[in-house]
């Protein structure tokens, strides 16, 4: 299966791990919000071309939220050209303040 094809009918790689850190700008001023993402993931649970689609507020939790993303891992993922395990995933970061 073609990586542009994973995230329609194959069953997508799964989740394993992020960090990331909320923003000390937001952090002072008491704001929670959220980015949605979307990116590629390698063959071997790397992202690829992370980016934001949406944020809110806009401009305080995008560059926040791509980070994290970035930083994420997913299951390795079979195919046969070794090239993008799975492309087109979308996730939302969320950012709540801690306590």
């Amino acid at each position: 299966m073609a990586a542009n094809q994973c995230a329609i009918l194959d069953a997508p790689p799964h989740f394993l791990s992020a960090g990331g850190v909320f923003p000390n700008e937001a952090m002072a001023w008491g704001f929670e919000g959220w980015t949605k993402t979307q990116f590629d993931v390698d063959a071997n649970g790397r992202v690829l071309n992370q980016r934001a689609v949406l944020s809110y507020p806009p401009f305080v939790f995008t560059k926040a939220g791509v980070q994290t993303v970035a930083g994420a891992r997913w299951s390795k993922t079979f195919r046969p050209d070794g090239g993008v395990g799975c492309g087109g995933l979308s996730q939302q970061v969320r950012f709540k303040m801690p306590g």
